[in-house]
């Protein structure tokens, strides 16, 4: 049977674990040791691995748990972070109540998009990588255009945890504390 990479993230620490493989987990990255790890997302090729514990991003090679990477310029907490679908770029969102996309294979800060007045807590970019999905604390999901780093359209809910967009079509999911809802056909053209 294929093994399948499986990704665990506990207190302080990132392991990876092979999926159906069972024996001894020991830690891949163990080098976040401030607040332990909020986020985790692999790249498209899944040959990087980002994540977060403070207002910086630090990218992995996944293969050698080798740090990459580390992204700065968030002044506080960061709470999501997405790679686009081509893997060029990076989103990240915090508490700073901003949205910054970067350059993934430079680090170079690309953009800075404001427009929320509290905390962001997700971040998605649509399958075709065009626009990017940004949940808040401020009750809303703002959808941005990336290339141009305009705000297409905002919507209300309440306390935005979780946003993701369906790989077919513009639907997309938003989840709060409790309960989850689907916004489907969101019209972005």
């Amino acid at each position: 049977m294929e093994k399948k990479k499986v990704l665990l993230v506990f207190s302080i620490f990132i392991y990876f674990w092979a999926g159906l493989v069972f024996g001894e987990i020991k830690p891949v990255v163990d080098d976040v040791r401030a607040k332990g790890v909020l986020f985790v997302a692999f790249s498209p090729d899944g040959r990087y691995l980002a994540s977060g514990s403070d207002e910086t991003i630090k990218i992995w090679d996944v293969r050698s748990g080798r740090l990459v990477k580390t992204f700065e310029g968030h002044s506080y907490d960061v709470r999501s972070v997405a790679f686009s679908p081509d893997g060029r770029y990076l989103a990240s969102g915090s508490e700073d109540n901003t949205i910054k996309i970067w350059e993934v294979a430079s680090g170079r800060l690309v953009k800075t998009l404001k427009g929320h007045s509290r905390e962001v807590m997700s971040v998605a970019f649509s399958p075709d990588g065009r626009y990017l999905a940004s949940g808040s604390l401020d009750d809303t999901i703002k959808i941005w255009e990336v290339g141009s780093g305009r705000l297409v359209k905002t919507l209300e809910g309440e306390d935005i945890f979780s946003v993701a967009f369906s790989p077919v079509s513009y639907t997309h999911l938003r989840a709060h504390e409790t309960s989850l809802h689907l916004v489907c056909r969101l019209l972005l053209e």
